[in-house]
């Protein structure tokens, strides 16, 4: 279990893209469900502002299914520029087609 833990960190690290550029503000968000919130003393994002000392939003809302959490993504334009972590579990996986048709 800890080494899953632990290469699943180091993915979302390293794809999270956590640097800033002149039109990024300071912070990272996460949007997931369950797996994304964590519980009240540990949670990647925790974990992600602690090792950039950066503000890490935590978005995570447990139960919602991948759609749900699109749709909250999507309505919530101010984190636009911010760098963003989906982590969307199982809650739908067995829907059989994901109408994630997004415009930006």
């Amino acid at each position: 279990m800890k080494k899953t833990y632990c290469l699943w960190l180091y993915i979302i690290l390293t794809l999270s893209g956590c640097y800033k550029t002149s039109d990024q503000s300071n912070e990272i968000v996460a949007w997931g469900d369950s797996l994304t919130r964590g519980s009240k003393s540990v949670s990647f994002t925790r974990f992600l502002g602690l090792l950039y000392s950066i503000k890490a939003l935590n978005e995570g809302i447990g139960g919602e299914t991948s759609t749900q959490i699109k749709d909250r993504m999507v309505s919530q334009t101010k984190f636009y520029k911010n760098p963003t972590i989906i982590w969307a579990g199982r809650n739908n996986s067995n829907d059989s087609y994901h109408n994630w048709n997004i415009k930006w």
